[in-house]
C-alpha cells in the first residue's frame, strides 16, 4: 500500500514562492519584449523618415538646378551633403564682397526658384535651415582697406548673397520652418572646409554653398 506524505507548511510555502518568482519573470519577460518591439518599431519608422527626408532634399536641389538652367546657370549640387554650390567667381571679384553684376543677376532669379520650389506642397515645411555658406582659398588677404583675414571676406560675402536674395525677392523674409524659425541662416568659414587641397585648384574652394537641412523625424505616435 502507498503511503501519502503530507506537505509541510514550510515546503508549500517554498512551492508557492517558487510558483510567484516565475510568474513574475515570464510577466517582466512579456514587457521586455513588448518595449523592445515599440523601440524596434519606433526606429524603423524614424530611419524610414530620414531616407525619405534625404530622398525629398535630392528631388528638391534637382529641381532648384534645372530650374537655374533655365537661365544658363549652371550651378553645382553636392547630394550626400544637401549642397547647392555657386563658384564664387560667379558672383564676386577676387578679394571682394560685393557682388558684381552678372553675380547680381545671377542671385536674383535664383530668389524667384529658391522661393517657388520651397513653396510646392511636395516640399512646404519639410526644410528646417538653408545655411548660405562663405568659403574662400587659403590665399591670405594683406593690406586690405575692408577685409583682416579671409574669415571677415567668407562672412561678409554670405551675408551679401543672403541680404541680395532676401532684396530680389522680399517673400523670402516671410519663409518660416514648421516650428515657426526663419529658414535662413549665414557664416563664413574662410579657408577652413576646403572641397581640394590641390594647389592648381584651389580656385574650387572660393564658394558659396546653400546647405539645406530637413525637419528632423518625429516619434511615432502609436
Amino acid at each position: 500500500m502507498k503511503r501519502f506524505r503530507m506537505k509541510s507548511s514550510q515546503e508549500a510555502d517554498g512551492d508557492a514562492f517558487s510558483t510567484s518568482l516565475s510568474d513574475l519573470m515570464a510577466g517582466l519577460l512579456g514587457v521586455f519584449v513588448l518595449a523592445l518591439a515599440y523601440f524596434m518599431l519606433n526606429v524603423g519608422d524614424i530611419q524610414n523618415q530620414y531616407t525619405g527626408n534625404t530622398e525629398k532634399r535630392n528631388a528638391m536641389l534637382k529641381e532648384i538646378k534645372a530650374e537655374m538652367k533655365q537661365y544658363d546657370v549652371d550651378i553645382q549640387i553636392v547630394e550626400d551633403q544637401g549642397i547647392i554650390r555657386i563658384p564664387a567667381g560667379v558672383l564676386f571679384e577676387s578679394g571682394e564682397a560685393d557682388i558684381n553684376g552678372e553675380g547680381a543677376e545671377h542671385i536674383n532669379e535664383l530668389s524667384q526658384v529658391l522661393y517657388r520650389v520651397l513653396q510646392e506642397d511636395t516640399y512646404k515645411n519639410s526644410v528646417d535651415t538653408i545655411f548660405i555658406e562663405g568659403h574662400t582659398d587659403s590665399d591670405p588677404i594683406e593690406n586690405h582697406p575692408r577685409y583682416r583675414s579671409n574669415w571677415d571676406l567668407s562672412t561678409e560675402r554670405a551675408i551679401n548673397t543672403l541680404t541680395k536674395l532676401e532684396e530680389d525677392n522680399e517673400s523670402l523674409k516671410q519663409l518660416k520652418n514648421a516650428v515657426g524659425n526663419p529658414i535662413f541662416s549665414c557664416s563664413g568659414y574662410a579657408d577652413t572646409r576646403p572641397v581640394t587641397t590641390d594647389e592648381e585648384r584651389k580656385a574650387e574652394n572660393r564658394r558659396i554653398d546653400l546647405r539645406f537641412t530637413m525637419m528632423p523625424p518625429k516619434e511615432s505616435s502609436r
